[in-house]
């Protein structure tokens, strides 16, 4: 599957966990604003307590599906506002529990032609409230809500869907993932000479300021990617939509740099 995709960027107080609601024992709201709230403690059936099981995850939460979606109905585009002047605020968990609070706007990343056909896949950009260091961009699309949250007193950490067709989210750092167990820093070709300006094993810091670099970029995905169940799910759609996560995650960490 061949698709074409555009845009890419060349002390915290965060709400507690209120009491659980009359008559739900397993699903306490904890985000709490004019609209309905967003996130619960998760109940945990036995397929949901071995789903957690496998996951990489400090705090696992349910969302309120529709509730997202209703919230992020008259959000403003990026071209039109800037992050933090937007009047939509968004509750994320953080790997404590709690909630950080993001005002956020729509950040388009698909093609103009290509977002037409596909109105499902929506991504978006946000920035701290509560720690104004914070910088986040995620997505809604068939495959579900996915976050990458970076700066601030966490550093880095995701929201991600536990399994595919579920409400069931993981909120994980990149400490307690460890994904650099995966791809040791010693498999790394070293560099011969270092650079002027490049510290002995590092990378030379390049900045192209503050202006939006935007770049067109095309992306081939196998068929195992399209059709695996916690990636395309086997359809076209499902297909855009992970390669789309994919993408805007790329975009949070280009912006930092």
């Amino acid at each position: 599957m061949l698709v074409a995709l555009a845009g890419a960027r060349g002390s915290t107080e965060s709400a507690a966990l209120p009491a659980s609601p009359k008559g739900q024992p397993g699903a306490r709201p904890i985000g709490q604003s004019a609209n309905r709230p967003l996130w619960r403690v998760a109940a945990l059936s036995p397929a949901r307590r071995e789903a957690r099981s496998r996951a990489r995850g400090e705090a696992f939460l349910e969302l309120d599906d529709a509730a997202l979606r209703q919230r992020l109905s008259s959000i403003p585009l990026e071209s039109a506002c800037a992050a933090r002047d937007s009047a939509c605020i968004l509750e994320v968990p953080t790997t404590d529990g709690k909630l950080a609070r993001f005002p956020v706007v729509e950040s388009p990343v698909l093609a103009p032609a290509l977002a037409a056909r596909f109105p499902s896949i929506k991504t978006y950009l946000g920035q701290g409230l509560d720690d104004p260091a914070q910088t986040m961009r995620f997505d809604v699309t068939p495959q579900g809500f996915h976050a990458v949250i970076l700066g601030g007193a966490d550093i880095a950490f995701t929201v991600l869907l536990v399994t595919p067709g579920e409400t069931l989210y993981a909120v994980a750092s990149l400490r307690a993932a460890d994904f650099s167990k995966g791809f040791p820093r010693e498999a790394l070709p070293a560099s011969p000479t270092t650079q002027p300006g490049v510290p002995p094993g590092g990378t030379e810091s390049v900045s192209v300021g503050g202006q939006l670099q935007r770049y067109r970029i095309a992306i081939a995905a196998t068929a195992e990617f399209a059709n695996s169940p916690n990636l395309g799910g086997g359809t076209v759609a499902g297909g855009l939509a992970a390669v789309t996560t994919w993408l805007n995650a790329a975009n949070a960490i280009g912006e930092c740099h």
